[in-house]
C-alpha cells in the first residue's frame, strides 16, 4: 500500500471506489483528511507541489530545477506574503499552519533532510480545502 486516507462516514460516502480510502469513526486518533503516505521521498514531494504547494504559492519546482529547498524558500515567502495580506487570518487557522509546516519543512530541505521535508505529504486535506488558491 502505498498511501491511506482517513475519512469520515460523511466525506467517505462519497467516493466508495477511491482506493486506500477508509471510513473512520474515530476522529480522536486520525481527524478526517488525515493522508499517510508510505512512497519513497522523491515520489512523496512531487505530487504535493501538484496537489496543493503550485495551486496555493503558483511556485513550479521545475522553475527551480527541482532544487527543493530553493523550491520550499519561494513558497514559504509567497505564504508568508498571503498571511500578511489576509487581515482576518484566523490565528489558528490553516494558512498558518501551512505557513509554519512550510517553514519547518524548507529548514529540513536547506540541511539536505528531504525525508524530513516531505512531511509536506501528511498534511491534512480538509485543511488544505480551506485555504484558496491563488487566483489563475
Amino acid at each position: 500500500m502505498a498511501w491511506l486516507a482517513f475519512l469520515c462516514p460523511t466525506h467517505s460516502d462519497g467516493l466508495p471506489e477511491w482506493p486506500a480510502t477508509q471510513t473512520h469513526a474515530g476522529q480522536d486518533s486520525m481527524p478526517c483528511g488525515t493522508v499517510l503516505d508510505f512512497r519513497p521521498t522523491e515520489q512523496l514531494l512531487q505530487p504535493q507541489a501538484d496537489l496543493w504547494l503550485t495551486p496555493l504559492t503558483g511556485v513550479r519546482p521545475e522553475t527551480y530545477d527541482g532544487v527543493r529547498s530553493d523550491v520550499l524558500d519561494q513558497a514559504d515567502r509567497v505564504l508568508r506574503e498571503r498571511l500578511e495580506q489576509d487581515a482576518d487570518a484566523d490565528e489558528d487557522g490553516p494558512l498558518l499552519g501551512i505557513v509554519t509546516m512550510t517553514w519547518s519543512a524548507r529548514r529540513s530541505a536547506a540541511k539536505g533532510d528531504l525525508a524530513k521535508a516531505a512531511v509536506l505529504s501528511h498534511w491534512r486535506l480538509t485543511d488544505l480545502a480551506e485555504v484558496r488558491p491563488l487566483a489563475g
